[in-house]
């Protein structure tokens, strides 16, 4: 779930609030909880007048995320570290991961830049968001790649 703060007058960023509900899928009605349905899923987080945003692992490919999925989503979210085991995620890659799950201060993921470039080319009005290992050697390029949102914990906020 992600919630919109308000907006701070002094920078030209808008706070955001991206909390992980355990599992979340249980806030949604048993018929839609099959993966291998994701309009349909799509739609039901709609009717409760909720968003609904689709993530990638730095395993699965950008092409994964099909045009009408694409397109109904809301959010677009590359993880560009592996995601802890408090995350509801599918990946459609079984590779081995270059870090254990849910460890927080991972590196950066570089490989998973050109995937934010490729859903900007295909979604050029969509919310993009960048979730892990972002610093200042890293936030430009995946700004310049498309990003519109930036996902950042504890690690990062002490560059800030």
């Amino acid at each position: 779930m992600t919630l919109q703060l308000q907006e701070d007058p002094s920078t030209a960023f808008t706070s955001r609030l991206h909390v992980s509900l355990p599992p979340p899928l249980s806030y949604i009605p048993y018929a839609y909880r099959d993966a291998a349905d994701p309009v349909s899923l799509i739609h039901a987080i709609h009717e409760r007048r909720m968003k609904a945003g689709v993530a990638i692992s730095p395993d699965t490919a950008s092409t994964s995320i099909s045009d009408e999925v694409g397109e109904l989503a809301d959010l677009l979210l590359v993880m560009t570290v592996y995601p802890g085991t408090d995350f509801f995620f599918t990946s459609l890659s079984n590779t081995e991961s270059e870090q254990p799950p849910g460890r927080g201060g991972q590196k950066f993921i570089e490989r998973c830049v050109p995937k934010v470039a490729e859903l900007r080319a295909r979604f050029p009005d969509k919310d993009i968001e960048v979730d892990g290992g972002v610093g200042p050697k890293t936030i430009d390029v995946c700004a310049q790649a498309g990003m519109s949102y930036l996902c950042f914990g504890p690690i990062e906020q002490r560059l800030i």
